[in-house]
């Protein structure tokens, strides 16, 4: 279990309702790791995982933080952008909690249609923040992929 570590949004009503109680009984479970629900919650939620001995490696984040399309966000029952917070704090967050790697789930569909979409995305990403992408039933949605191959276009 010295490597297994757990998505916080696995747990995410009930951390919720608790957000101290609920990182000490995924550490009394074994996990030794886990990963933030979103970058934007870190300076709220990191101090309980990281009292309680859990290495907290990566963090969520939406894709709508690089592509700006709050508007399919919130059509798609996303969470809103935080009041301040623009994709250009990202990296500073993500070196300041220490974090090893940004994660997001899904692409949404409107911002996946051509070739031209993904390579505009590609643009914006840069070296500083290495972001994953996985957890999709979509292999058409693998940003690592893309990505790659964008690259060497």
């Amino acid at each position: 279990m010295d490597e297994i570590g757990i998505q916080l949004y696995t747990v995410s009503n009930q951390l919720a309702e608790n957000p101290e109680k609920m990182p000490e009984s995924i550490a009394i479970l074994g996990f030794k790791h886990v990963e933030l629900i979103d970058i934007t919650s870190a300076g709220n939620l990191m101090p309980y995982p990281k009292d309680l001995g859990l290495m907290v490696r990566s963090s969520f984040f939406l894709w709508t933080h690089l592509t700006g399309r709050w508007d399919l966000a919130e059509k798609n029952n996303l969470p809103k952008q935080p009041e301040g917070y623009g994709f250009n704090r990202i990296p500073d967050d993500t070196e300041a909690f220490g974090l090893k790697h940004l994660v997001f789930g899904d692409i949404l569909s409107d911002e996946r249609s051509t070739m031209d979409d993904y390579k505009r995305k590609a643009e914006n990403l840069g070296e500083e923040c290495p972001i994953e992408q996985y957890h999709s039933p979509d292999p058409m949605n693998s940003i690592k992929q893309s990505i790659s191959y964008l690259k060497g276009i």
